[in-house]
């Protein structure tokens, strides 16, 4: 059984320092994972913003073009 990770054949120092790497490994991976999460909501928030102002100017132009159809003489 070469390259099987057993800790019970490992010193307790070699076994803390693998859980130590394996735990700096975690949490750049986790900082990974949270910043990718992050930057997925603010494109989420983007879009609908854009898309919220796309309504208000069809509606500013809807209410523009009314008004100077109902106030022209």
């Amino acid at each position: 059984m070469d390259g099987v990770l057993n800790i019970f054949r490992r010193t307790p120092a070699q076994s803390r320092a693998a859980g130590y790497s394996d735990g700096r490994h975690f949490i750049s991976m986790y900082r990974a994972y949270l910043s990718g999460a992050l930057q997925a909501a603010d494109e989420e928030v983007h879009d609908r913003s854009a898309l919220i102002l796309c309504a208000m100017l069809l509606a500013f132009v809807a209410w523009t073009t009314m008004m100077v159809l109902v106030f022209r003489s």
